[in-house]
């Protein structure tokens, strides 16, 4: 076989069998509800009533291109919370600034040869971020990225849970996810 091929197999399969290349113990309150391929990145949807997760599975050709996809995620969300002008500026409203309460909260923790990385946030009905107040929040979400030493497989992941969900709950989520690759 040739190393393209095996390469691509290795792709294919993920760690260890698992869909979405990442096994966790809390995995299993969720069902696999789609699974969606383009290029290098496979992206897994799972579902329960209350809750959802995105894993996105990334090979990426080197290490350099993976971090600098981490760091212009990171960017896009700082940007999204940083304060802008109106876009018609004037009597009522000159500038516009996100509530503190919404602001994203940044955290690392690393984990053997495991690095996570994540924003903690708040989306609305939709799942989308950028929120300016608690008024139009509907979900807590975790924004993340977990890497491992010694392979360019990055996971993006996007989970969102109930509003009233505590940041150690949903981080225990995140941390459950775990690559044996």
């Amino acid at each position: 076989m040739k190393p393209r091929s095996l390469l691509l197999l290795f792709f294919l399969a993920g760690c260890s069998g698992h869909p979405g290349g990442l096994e966790s113990r809390l995995l299993s309150d969720y069902r696999l509800t789609d699974h969606r391929k383009k290029g290098i990145s496979s992206t897994y949807i799972y579902e329960k009533p209350e809750g959802k997760i995105f894993i996105e599975r990334l090979a990426c050709a080197d290490r350099a291109s993976m971090e600098k996809t981490v760091r212009e995620d990171m960017l896009t969300v700082k940007m999204l919370y940083s304060d802008t002008l109106s876009p018609y500026p004037g009597y009522i409203s000159y500038r516009i600034t996100a509530d503190k309460s919404v602001l994203p909260e940044y955290r690392e923790k690393g984990a053997g040869d495991t690095y996570y990385r994540y924003f903690l946030l708040y989306s609305n009905d939709r799942l989308s971020l950028g929120i300016t107040s608690m008024d139009a929040a509907s979900h807590r979400y975790l924004h993340g990225w977990i890497t491992r030493s010694g392979n360019n497989i990055l996971y993006r992941v996007k989970i969102f849970e109930p509003l009233d969900t505590g940041s150690r709950e949903i981080e225990e989520i995140f941390f459950s996810l775990v690559c044996r690759d």
